[in-house]
């Protein structure tokens, strides 16, 4: 992967806010370090990355992640996506166990993107562009399956192992990434955003593939299609030929859905400022999410 782009996503990972705000479950205890004050090593960041297995974007976010925490000279990683047994069966993972100012964290973090399916403020409502998750399932799992792993007997057997004591490790859930909220809602800036929600979360929008036809000339004349790994950060255009005029890119969607229902992020770019970009959603398909649902 291109090393500016790496950069680009470790910078977003560490700098864009949480989509959950602050609260008795969602504490952002390491968002409160002093960010710019961190002297960041980022000469094997590119080794670090390739060391991982990194082809879902979501151990991507993981290791980019632990490559943060272990540029903080506040804080002690004592493991990293440790798998949980029992009897040789896994029955979770912990992200994180770090020590900071001698308090002992347990951490899951994740990075998500969201399409607000209907314009109302429940989890569930707030679906992956699979359809597999949402909102309310990632955040149940994470508070009630992974932050209780050290709770559990196997759990607190491998603390012992580094000899920390169980009872005095503090869960936190770590959340970032998109919501994506209909084109109407969005561009009329009524859309109504989830519970807990962090009011400076990243957003975009989406719409369906019929849809996006009608209204493309009046987003944007040059676009972007950017590769999954690049989903993180706003656009970074490294090349003339990922620039598509919007009669190239019309071309492109159209080709795209002819054979895909997967949602296609998408990203409006201004070409009389660097193409940096100005605006991104999601295209579904006309049948989305039903087509999609379980998997389907």
């Amino acid at each position: 992967m291109n090393s500016s782009q790496v950069v680009e996503d470790f910078l977003w990972v560490v700098n864009s806010p949480t989509l959950l705000k602050e609260n008795t479950f969602f504490p952002s205890v390491i968002e409160k370090l002093a960010v710019n004050e961190i002297p960041y090593d980022l000469s094997n960041l590119n080794q670090f990355i390739e060391s991982r297995n990194t082809v879902l974007l979501g151990k991507y976010f993981e290791a980019l992640w632990e490559y943060y925490l272990r540029c903080l000279p506040q804080i002690e990683t004592i493991f990293a996506n440790k798998q949980v047994s029992v009897k040789g069966n896994t029955i979770g993972e912990i992200d994180y166990l770090i020590k900071l100012n001698q308090t002992v964290y347990h951490l899951e973090v994740a990075g998500k993107f969201y399409l607000a399916y209907k314009n109302v403020a429940e989890w569930e409502n707030f679906i992956g562009p699979n359809c597999i998750d949402n909102l309310g399932k990632k955040a149940a799992k994470s508070i009630n399956e992974q932050l209780k792993l050290t709770q559990t007997g196997a759990g607190k057997e491998l603390l012992e192992k580094v000899g920390i004591d169980t009872d005095k490790v503090i869960p936190k859930f770590l959340l970032k990434g998109y919501i994506f909220y209909h084109i109407n809602h969005f561009c009329n800036k009524d859309y109504i955003m989830p519970e807990y929600a962090n009011p400076n979360h990243c957003r975009g929008w989406w719409c369906k593939y019929s849809e996006f036809m009608k209204s493309a000339a009046i987003l944007s004349d040059v676009w972007v299609l950017p590769e999954r790994k690049k989903w993180m950060p706003k656009v970074l255009v490294n090349e003339k030929s990922e620039i598509l005029s919007q009669s190239m890119f019309l071309d492109a969607v159209n080709k795209y859905f002819e054979s895909n229902s997967y949602p296609l992020l998408v990203a409006a770019v201004d070409p009389d400022n660097g193409f940096n970009e100005v605006s991104r959603g999601f295209i579904t398909s006309n049948k989305w999410p039903h087509d999609n649902f379980f998997g389907k």
